[in-house]
């Protein structure tokens, strides 16, 4: 062996044996070791110096770094950390998937860490999609290993996903029993099933808090403490989400009446107000922002649980950077499903004081206010012919996102959106445009043909695909998508006409659009 090769093979071994190299304040260095990585494998690493919720990173900036493989190490280094970040590594998908897969998923970083990650192997995680083949989702680890400064919070991140699981399975075995009969009789015991789920949820955020203590000491004071807002946030949000579950069960349930509807509500509301709540104590309001789940939580709450939405953020937070967060969350998460969204909008843009989340509300209030420029998008239809937004003009359109694989994508075009297609089906001042963020040509245009998603032969249906961008498309991106199916409107200008209430019923959708319609200018 040449004095290069033993060099490096030092160097590697005193890493991850856990040897400390020095780390500016304000940065922090990633060394991970893949013991079956291939010679020209890459990984990239995206940290969010501003983060919200789990569920927008996408929407939000993020440095993105790039390492290759050096003898089976890959090694980042991120400079100008100031204060508690989140990041995400991932490896080039297979099979030219054109996207990335991830090792680890939006873990918080702190100026100063310097942390060796060495797994034996990474394992790739198939779905098979029939004909379409296998679609790559992600990496199994095996024997991973953490050391270094800064290395405990990653180590717990990683096993208290799995010891939850095996908690949940020893909890619920045999325990599930036979589906119940949906009628009034069942409806009447949701309060008690929610009751009975609120405990389970709060024995499972024990049971998680039991398997940080032996962290404590290793920890950054305000690690622990963003991390036990994670968690107190995931409970709420479970608990939060079971209210808007058992209410769906007999939402629409034309067997029973509305006041037995009110009432069951008013008893799963009085569930939810008396629950035993996460203790947040000690956890210092100023960490509060850092945690994603916490934020995350909150803005839902207001979403799902408050009569008024979006104004009971401003009623129940004061100015601050949490309520500049949730604002800004409930905007990208929320906004184009309440009423007034436009008033409500244009409050939020002029409510949030940070600069960096200013920025995101006044975009999308530029963007999607009512009578603002629609995206002018060029995307290829089935046969490849670029169509533009701009080629419609003088035309009312109709714009549907969606994706192969989307239950409720599915259900709307079923059955409201090509009822509505067929009323408009002679009249030439309305256009509807489907738009696909599949990951690949093939599962696209066997989507269309199979007529599941839109209609492949309508003389008003045009049918558009991201060209393998998938929701990383800047017509994605414009418009903040966060669900599908998404639904929106352009006027004869091509100015957005309306974003919100349009996945609704085909009676719901015809007067809006005959309202469009009838505005000749």
């Amino acid at each position: 062996m040449n004095m290069n090769k033993i060099k490096i093979a030092i160097t590697v071994l005193a890493v991850f044996l856990g040897a400390q190299v020095t780390a500016q304040s304000g940065s922090v260095s990633l060394q991970i070791r893949i013991g079956n990585a291939k010679a020209n494998d890459t990984l990239r690493l995206s940290v969010w110096d501003h983060v919200l919720s789990v569920r927008v990173f996408s929407q939000l900036n993020a440095r993105t770094f790039v390492a290759p493989n050096k003898n089976g190490v890959f090694t980042f280094r991120v400079d100008s950390v100031e204060g508690p970040v989140y990041f995400s590594v991932k490896k080039d998908k297979l099979r030219g998937e054109g996207s990335y897969a991830s090792l680890l998923s939006q873990q918080l970083m702190e100026p100063g860490d310097h942390v060796a990650i060495s797994m034996d192997s990474l394992l790739p995680v198939f779905i098979h999609y029939g004909e379409l083949g296998d679609q790559l989702v992600g990496y199994r680890k095996v024997n991973i290993r953490f050391a270094g400064k800064g290395a405990a919070k990653y180590e717990f991140e990683e096993k208290i996903e799995k010891l939850t699981e095996d908690w949940v399975v020893k909890q619920r075995s045999g325990d599930w029993g036979n589906q119940p009969r949906y009628d009034s009789a069942y409806f009447s015991t949701l309060p008690v099933v929610m009751q009975d789920s609120y405990k389970f949820i709060a024995d499972r955020h024990e049971f998680q808090l039991k398997q940080l203590r032996p962290y404590q000491s290793k920890l950054s004071a305000q690690a622990l403490q963003i991390i036990r807002a994670n968690l107190a946030g995931a409970a709420e949000s479970s608990m939060t989400s079971s209210v808007v579950m058992y209410r769906g069960m007999y939402k629409r349930d034309t067997t029973v009446s509305a006041a037995f509807k009110a009432r069951i509500t008013e008893q799963l509301m009085q569930v939810y107000e008396t629950r035993k709540r996460p203790d947040i104590a000690g956890i210092a309001r100023d960490m509060l922002p850092y945690s994603v789940g916490y934020v995350g939580f909150a803005s839902d709450q207001a979403y799902y649980i408050q009569k008024d939405q979006y104004a009971s953020i401003k009623k129940n937070y004061g100015p601050g950077i949490f309520r500049d967060k949730m604002i800004t969350d409930f905007v990208l998460k929320w906004m184009f499903h309440v009423k007034n969204v436009n008033d409500a909008l244009a409050d939020a843009a002029s409510s949030v004081d940070d600069p960096y989340y200013a920025a995101i509300v006044g975009n999308i209030f530029n963007r999607q206010s009512i009578g603002s420029e629609g995206f002018n998008f060029e995307l290829p239809d089935p046969k490849g012919k670029l169509v533009r937004l701009s080629d419609f003009k003088g035309k009312i359109v109709f714009i549907d996102l969606w994706y192969t694989g989307c239950g409720a994508c599915a259900g709307f075009y079923k059955y409201q959106l090509s009822r509505v297609e067929k009323h408009y089906e002679e009249n030439p001042d309305v256009v509807f445009i489907t738009i696909s963020i599949d990951a690949t040509l093939d599962r696209w245009l066997q989507s269309v043909n199979e007529g599941t998603y839109s209609s492949s032969n309508s003389p008003n249906v045009v049918n558009l695909y991201t060209n393998g961008q998938g929701a990383n498309h800047p017509l994605i991106k414009a418009y903040n998508v966060m669900g599908y199916p998404h639904p929106f409107m352009i006027d004869r200008n091509g100015k957005i006409y309306r974003i919100d209430s349009l996945q609704t019923s085909a009676e719901n959708l015809i007067p809006i659009i005959d309202e469009a319609i009838s505005k000749k200018s």
